[in-house]
């Protein structure tokens, strides 16, 4: 599973901070196929898992959506391919802030680069954040719960890669 990981452990393993997307099975619905994952937030020895929960919202009208869904649109456009593309593309370019939230926002990626004054090269600030509202009822929220870190580029590289290569699989 792709895991990005904080530049930190290395040097302390009881500090180490993570995020994890797991892919799981592909749903079709109407004209569409969505690709559901989980998201692992780790950190020293503690996790929290974050995935759908399957409950339907009822009204007069019947069913409206979906509480808690963790899904990527991948057909008839792959988001998840955007994804990995775009942050891709990121480490590659001048752009200082990258940030990503899917259609279905359950949650919001933020890599920021900064400049290193002991190198020539960048420091990456990630920033993920679980949508609480989102997650719990039928409703976007700016309520979250997160992570942040800081990381690598080839850390960063590698998840991204890491992820193509799943969806490769799906």
């Amino acid at each position: 599973m792709p895991v990005l990981k904080s530049s930190s452990d290395a040097q302390d393993p009881n500090a180490k901070l993570s995020l994890e997307i797991e892919l799981l099975e592909k749903e079709v619905s109407k004209n569409e196929t969505w690709l559901n994952y989980r998201i692992i937030f780790h950190a020293g020895e503690h996790s929290r898992v974050f995935s759908s929960k399957h409950k339907k919202t009822q009204t007069y009208l019947g069913t409206i959506g979906e509480i808690g869904k963790f899904a990527f649109i991948i057909d008839p456009v792959s988001e998840l391919k955007t994804f990995t593309d775009d942050v891709l593309r990121f480490l590659e370019t001048e752009q200082k802030v990258f940030c990503f939230q899917p259609s279905d926002p359950s949650f919001e990626l933020n890599i920021e680069k900064i400049k290193n004054p002991l190198s020539q090269d960048y420091d990456y600030k990630i920033y993920c954040w679980i949508d609480a509202g989102n997650t719990n009822q039928l409703e976007y929220s700016w309520d979250a719960l997160g992570i942040r870190f800081l990381s690598s580029r080839e850390r960063i590289r590698d998840f991204a890669l890491g992820l193509a290569d799943l969806q490769s699989q799906h």
